[in-house]
């Protein structure tokens, strides 16, 4: 699905990812850069989204063996929760283009656009979930928050049983290298819960990240 409205990279947050405290601890420079990078990732974007729910009391058996493989983490996130919404975002392979085509010719200016896209991505995400959150209302139903592999102990080996249950590759086009690297690589993928009651499930966060102890980004924000 296409989202109906395209949205602006929010650069509070891209200036977060980089390590800003605040906006004006960034120069002037700094800031131009940024909102020209913010304006190139919006003009490539092509974002898309697409989600299946299944049931947890009695899935069928690919999705029971896929939630499986999720772990004891997906398992606490789910707790209570009757169904499973897996969603899949991404800002297209324009995008991807894009940032390769300026790695070779402006370093700095890549990273700069690197931390948009991301942002952008996570931006996109949010508005999917938003709109699964008022479905649910309507219903009188409740989700979690998003939960990615990655994080905690739910692998990144899920990706290619997520995307083969999603059918991602012709609803939105994206994909999976060998190496378990999303494709177009500003994607998301994630697990949310439904049940009949409030539920918030396990939070998402660094210190859940599988490679926390690797990453030198910051908090974009967003991250609980």
């Amino acid at each position: 699905m296409l989202y109906s409205i395209p949205l602006f990279v929010n650069t509070e947050q891209v200036l977060r990812l980089l390590g800003y405290g605040r906006r004006s601890d960034a120069d002037d420079t700094t800031l131009d850069l940024v909102e020209k990078c913010a304006s190139a990732i919006r003009d490539a974007a092509s974002a898309r989204w697409t989600y299946h729910t299944f049931s947890l009391l009695e899935p069928a058996p690919a999705e029971k063996d896929f939630m499986q493989l999720a772990g004891p983490d997906m398992e606490r996130h789910l707790y209570g929760c009757k169904e499973v919404i897996l969603l899949a975002v991404t800002l297209g392979s324009a995008c991807d283009h894009l940032l390769r085509r300026t790695q070779v010719t402006d370093i700095s200016g890549a990273v700069l656009m690197d931390a948009c896209a991301s942002v952008l991505a996570e931006q996109y995400a949010d508005a999917a979930e938003e709109l699964l959150q008022a479905g649910a209302a309507d219903e009188g139903r409740f989700l979690t928050g998003r939960f990615s592999p990655g994080y905690g102990s739910v692998p990144l080996s899920v990706q290619k049983p997520f995307i083969r249950l999603l059918n991602a590759q012709r609803a939105i086009g994206l994909t999976m290298s060998e190496s378990g690297i999303l494709l177009p690589r500003k994607s998301i993928t994630a697990f949310l819960g439904i049940a009949d009651h409030p539920v918030r499930g396990a939070l998402a966060g660094c210190e859940s990240c599988a490679i926390k102890d690797k990453c030198d980004r910051k908090k974009c924000g967003r991250i609980q």
